[in-house]
């Protein structure tokens, strides 16, 4: 038999996912899942201003342009599950039940949780619109400097001063403690899991180092710019499964996030300059010649950002893209564990 724990054990299960809440209510929920697979993020392309012409016969607001768009898709591409066993032996009738919610929260507290975590830092730290990648390491002496460098980014990109979060790892957070602006004010426990402080605008959340990718100081998003969506988060005890004595503890986690693309000015990443990947090199014939050991090149011939773009074509290999004489081709380049490169591009000419 299954019990589902979320209706009869709903207050364990809810403290359980209120560590895994951290990013629960920072990102954005603008947009819907199209189909089971992916979000599909429609975005709307902006067009600059005319000269109004009193004296024309026509078209005194400028020649008309159709209303632009571009597409974006974020797969979800983490489909993640355990299964748990606890044999009756090893607990007297009375506490199944309970040992069975004990199993819950601690896997969730400490395996589920971090890895959603981390799978969501990485991303927005691999496709972050902003990046300071240098060689100098973070230090008591420049971090504030850093963080005053994503405000700075964020005003540039004219990013909403409310709901920016910085993501920074507890050892340079330790560099800090003393200047964080207390946050006892701040009413919405779930809103503020994790806050532990503000520099600015910026409200900080220290994560294990190890939630971090190698290299990387801290991550920074405003709400409507980074998307993370489940669509599974499924737990269930049985009670004497066939082949078991006792109780099967499973659950199920499927989910997906990243950076939205016109709004990727803000999300910031501060890195050493080792964790990013090497630019691929371009041809102007629309070969990629060299993927500077890259796992994968995604690139696009419409003018669009590769990163964001649901026209990006993947190249595993040295390759060429299909295009006309005349085409902007743009390339980024992914190795697992760092971040993108930069995006590269050329016109081509054949």
């Amino acid at each position: 038999m299954a019990i589902n724990l979320k209706s009869k054990y709903a207050d364990r299960l809810t403290k359980a996912l209120d560590y895994a809440s951290v990013i629960s209510g920072k990102t954005s929920t603008e947009y819907k899942m199209d189909g089971s697979e992916e979000i599909q993020l429609l975005s709307l392309v902006t067009q600059s201003l005319n000269n109004y012409n009193r004296a024309a016969t026509a078209n005194r607001y400028g020649t008309p342009a159709e209303m632009q768009d571009v597409i974006q898709r974020i797969k979800l591409d983490k489909d993640r599950s355990f299964s748990i066993p606890v044999d009756k032996g090893n607990f007297i009738e009375g506490n199944f039940l309970k040992t069975a919610g004990a199993v819950i929260e601690d896997e969730m507290n400490e395996v589920v949780a971090p890895e959603i975590e981390a799978d969501f830092f990485k991303k927005v730290a691999s496709n972050a619109g902003g990046v300071y990648a240098n060689a100098t390491a973070i230090s008591a002496s420049n971090i504030m400097a850093r963080l005053l460098a994503v405000e700075a980014a964020f005003r540039n990109g004219r990013i909403p001063k409310a709901d920016r979060f910085v993501a920074m790892k507890t050892t340079a957070l330790q560099l800090i403690k003393q200047a964080l602006t207390n946050c006892d004010g701040i009413t919405d426990k779930l809103m503020m899991q994790g806050i532990v402080g503000r520099i600015g605008t910026l409200m900080i959340l220290e994560v294990a180092d190890s939630d971090l990718p190698s290299g990387v100081n801290f991550v920074a998003w405003q709400k409507r710019c980074a998307v993370f969506h489940k669509t599974i988060e499924d737990t269930k005890v049985h009670q004497d499964p066939p082949g078991i004595s006792g109780i099967l503890v499973e659950g199920r986690f499927r989910w997906g996030g990243g950076v939205v693309g016109k709004y990727a000015a803000g999300t910031y990443v501060d890195a050493l300059n080792t964790s990013r990947q090497g630019n691929p090199t371009l041809n102007a014939n629309g070969s990629v010649t060299s993927l500077n050991s890259a796992q994968y090149v995604l690139c696009t011939v419409d003018g669009s950002d590769p990163r964001y773009s649901a026209t990006a074509v993947k190249l595993t290999s040295t390759g060429s893209v299909t295009h006309t004489s005349g085409d902007v081709l743009k390339a980024v380049g992914y190795y697992d564990g760092k971040i993108a490169s930069e995006v590269t591009s050329v016109t081509t000419t054949s």
